[in-house]
C-alpha cells in the first residue's frame, strides 16, 4: 500500500438470530443511550430515542409499545443496531460499526472490506414548524404527511432535516465490479 493512501475501514458487526427487540436494546443501552431510532409498525413510521435503560422514548417522554414494531433502526455516529421482527416479536438483531465490536451478540458477521465509503444524506419530508415540544425534539410538517416529531435540537420554522448515512462500496464479483453492499445510518442534521 502506498503511504499516501488513506486506510478505508471495514464495516464490522455481530448479530443475534433470535431475540426480542427489548432484549437487544438492553444489550446496547450502555453505549447507545440517546441514540436516534426509526421505528416501523403497521400503523406508523416514527422517531424515538434510547434511554439509559434501553427503552425507546417518544417525543412525549413516554416509552413506546414494542408489541407491534416490525422493524427498528437505532443509530449513533459510531454504531447502528438493526432489528427485524421475524415471528411474534422475536427477530434478528445486527450491530454494525467501523470500531471494535462490543461483545453483545453471539455471532460475528463477515466484515465488509470497503473500496470506498460514500457519505449520503436524505431530506426528510416537511419543514420545521413552531410547536411546544419537549427538549431535544422538533416537528416537521407537510400537508401530505401531517406532523412528524423528530429528535433534533433547535429546529426552527422553515428549517429542514437531513438523515446522514455512509454507503460501503465493495468488490462484488471476480471481475472487480463494485457496488454499494451496505449502508449505515449516522445522524440527523438540521439545516
Amino acid at each position: 500500500m502506498n503511504n499516501n493512501q488513506s486506510v478505508i475501514p471495514s464495516l464490522l458487526g455481530c448479530k443475534e438470530s433470535s431475540i426480542k427487540l427489548r432484549s437487544a436494546l438492553e444489550k446496547v443501552a450502555s453505549f447507545m443511550t440517546n441514540a436516534i431510532v426509526i421505528v416501523y409498525s403497521p400503523s406508523a413510521c416514527q422517531f424515538a430515542r434510547v434511554d439509559a435503560e434501553g427503552r425507546l422514548i417518544n417525543n412525549q417522554n413516554q416509552p413506546l409499545d414494542l408489541q407491534n414494531i416490525f422493524e427498528a433502526r437505532i443509530f449513533t455516529s459510531d454504531y447502528e443496531l438493526r432489528w427485524l421482527n421475524q415471528t411474534s416479536g422475536i427477530g434478528q438483531a445486527v450491530l454494525l460499526t467501523e470500531k471494535q465490536v462490543p461483545e453483545v451478540f453471539g455471532e460475528s458477521i463477515q466484515p465488509v472490506i470497503a473500496q470506498e465509503i460514500t457519505p449520503r444524506k436524505y431530506l426528510l419530508w416537511g419543514e420545521g414548524v413552531n410547536t411546544n415540544m419537549n427538549e431535544g425534539w422538533g416537528t416537521l410538517a407537510e400537508a401530505r404527511i401531517g406532523a412528524l416529531p423528530v429528535p433534533v435540537n433547535n429546529l426552527r420554522q422553515g428549517q429542514r432535516v437531513y438523515l446522514h448515512s455512509c454507503e460501503y462500496v465493495a468488490i462484488v464479483d471476480d471481475y472487480g465490479n463494485v457496488a454499494v453492499v451496505e449502508e449505515r445510518l449516522v445522524e440527523l442534521e438540521v439545516k
